[in-house]
């Protein structure tokens, strides 16, 4: 994951650099004010949006136009800026995860399939626990208020 996000730091770069230039132009011309002001002060939009722009105002464009601008000579924090800082980040913590095995998490679709897969993994000394959720419906979009779950182990692995 780690290797991957920095790969895509150098396409992110050549594309903000090549391909952004009329949201740079927007954010640095007075029609990004107008907009603002047309957001805050348009009886419609604050009916339909209430307190939502209440704290936007016309120094966002300045402040957008200033870090998508590249404008190294000022003291402002820059996109550029941000994406090396992001590949310092990256670059830090990268050896850590290479601690990690994240691809050990396996989904089954029902508790037999789990246990017949598991008793195999157990087999091949590659299986450590497995969970089961009971009467979980898969169509709901909120989780219940009771989660009821099963624990499942290698009993020679459990102290």
């Amino acid at each position: 994951f780690v290797n991957r996000l920095d790969s895509f730091i150098p396409g992110l770069q050549s594309y903000l650099d090549n391909n952004i230039t009329a949201i740079r132009n927007f954010f640095g011309s007075p029609v990004c004010k107008n907009t603002i002001f047309l957001l805050k002060n348009t009886l419609p939009l604050r009916q339909q949006f209430g307190n939502s722009f209440a704290n936007l105002n016309e120094s966002v464009c300045d402040q957008v136009s200033d870090f998508l601008g590249g404008n190294t000579s000022a003291n402002l924090y820059t996109w550029r800026q941000a994406l090396n800082n992001t590949h310092n980040l990256i670059s830090n913590i990268a050896p850590y995860f290479q601690c990690f095995n994240l691809n050990k998490f396996v989904g089954y679709p029902n508790q037999s399939l789990l246990e017949k897969e598991s008793l195999n993994n157990i087999d091949h000394n590659t299986f450590w626990s497995a969970i089961f959720f009971e009467e979980f419906d898969e169509d709901k979009v909120d989780l219940p208020s009771i989660i009821k779950y099963k624990i499942r182990m290698d009993t020679d692995k459990v102290d």
